[in-house]
């Protein structure tokens, strides 16, 4: 079995947001394109991790467990993001700046 991470994000917003359609709007992706995914992770977990309930979802007791998993892998996949955004440039790390004191006095913030 192997789960894919786009599914598993799509999971955690279809449970941040309560409903497909709104899940759909905030992955940027069609109601369909959310289903099929949705569906998919459940046939390869083989398990349901919810079910419909009016225009919304209620989570199973296994989605419920799912999504503590799928939120760890969610951050997961922010800390490589913002790894690799900082290999880019400098998002994090110590600068040092030196300037002569005619120039620091003029040109550098304090």
């Amino acid at each position: 079995m192997r789960l894919h991470p786009e599914q598993i994000l799509t999971f955690v917003e279809l449970v941040r947001q309560g409903s497909i359609g709104a899940a759909a709007k905030a992955r940027h992706l069609t109601q369909p394109a959310v289903s099929n995914q949705l569906r998919q992770l459940q046939r390869d977990l083989g398990e349901d991790l919810y079910r419909r309930q009016g225009r919304g979802v209620a989570l199973t007791a296994t989605g419920e467990a799912f999504y503590a998993h799928a939120l760890r892998v969610e951050q997961a996949l922010q800390a490589a993001a913002s790894f690799a955004e900082g290999l880019r440039g400098l998002e994090s790390g110590r600068v040092r700046v030196a300037a002569s004191q005619t120039i620091a006095g003029s040109l550098l913030p304090d």
